[in-house]
């Protein structure tokens, strides 16, 4: 556990649109250690926008392609200040 966190105050959510912004700031503070990857969400990375990623989630869930098994992306979020503190 996350000192002074609680399990309790972070939501699983389905990134969309409204969460550009938090994810954004995830991937940029995440960028100054691991420029190149974010474990849990390589696409996030490669992706050419946030808008191309969430294409990506989207069909992930329906359209997973060949070889592979339908799969749902989540973000997580903390409560406190609606930060995405995971993917």
């Amino acid at each position: 556990m996350v000192q002074g966190l609680n399990i309790m105050d972070i939501k699983l959510k389905i990134p969309n649109q409204t969460n550009k912004d938090a994810v954004d700031d995830f991937v940029n503070e995440f960028a100054i250690e691991s420029p190149n990857h974010i474990p849990g969400a390589p696409s996030l990375v490669s992706a050419k926008s946030y808008e191309d990623w969430l294409q990506k989630v989207d069909k992930d869930i329906v359209e997973p392609g060949e070889g592979r098994v339908p799969a749902t992306q989540y973000i997580a979020i903390r409560d406190e200040d609606n930060s995405v503190i995971g993917v």
